[in-house]
């Protein structure tokens, strides 16, 4: 098979405040603020180092989505996500995360009206995250998917790659743009089957915005007589 990579671009009213692209520390921004991602064409990622200039600005929006962070409480599932602090609602989902400052957490979420919580949370990295670090993470965790109880577990490994500017449509510039980049291997067994997800994310980040200004992503589910990208 042929990997592909979707382009995502985030844009909106999340604040931008400065921060060194050497080093990324936990973002800043208020319960109710929205975004929009645009759905791009489908590109190869900007490549890896220091003093970098990555170019997308003659990239076209062919599909959006809008997406808001509100507080994890008072929420119809808080008691489900007691350690979570924000929840991000997009793609008809509700989804529980700790932003910081200490580290970027997922608990879980909503879709569908069921929810499915985290025992063991997964933890993307660490905040402050400098140029040149790594970080992994290995959870497990027990779920309950439409009536089938599934045993998830998973490692995240993340690595700060690259720094360097950022040029967008509409001669928008950047300075300062940190580069993360993002693989997670996610297992899930029940007593009949057992489905694997490799998600490669390529993120760039600004200041101290709290969703990247651009993230690639490939996903490939593999299950037992199929694979599919």
């Amino acid at each position: 098979f042929t990997p592909l990579v979707l382009l995502v671009i985030l844009s909106g009213v999340i604040p931008f405040s400065k921060a060194t692209a050497q080093t990324l520390i936990a973002p800043y921004f208020l319960s109710g603020d929205s975004y929009t991602m645009g759905v791009l064409e489908l590109s190869e990622a900007g490549e890896v180092g220091e003093n970098m200039v990555w170019d997308y600005s003659t990239f076209l929006t062919v599909n959006s989505y809008n997406a808001q962070i509100l507080s994890s409480s008072p929420s119809s599932f808080e008691d489900d996500y007691p350690y979570a602090n924000w929840m991000l609602e997009a793609w008809g989902g509700q989804y529980y995360y700790n932003y910081g400052p200490d580290v970027f957490e997922y608990f879980g979420g909503v879709e569908g009206g069921a929810s499915y919580p985290y025992n063991d949370s997964e933890i993307y990295f660490p905040y402050p995250f400098e140029y040149g670090e790594t970080w992994t993470d290995n959870y497990e965790v027990s779920l309950n998917i439409s009536g089938a109880e599934i045993q998830r577990s998973g490692v995240v490994t993340s690595v700060f790659d690259g720094y360097g500017t950022l040029e967008l449509p509409g001669g928008v510039h950047l300075d300062d743009v940190s580069r993360i980049s993002i693989s997670r291997e996610i297992t899930d067994s029940s007593m009949t089957s057992e489905t694997t997800l490799l998600i490669d994310y390529k993120m760039f980040y600004s200041g101290t915005m709290v969703v990247p200004i651009v993230s690639h992503t490939q996903l490939q589910i593999i299950e037992e007589l199929d694979t599919a990208i």
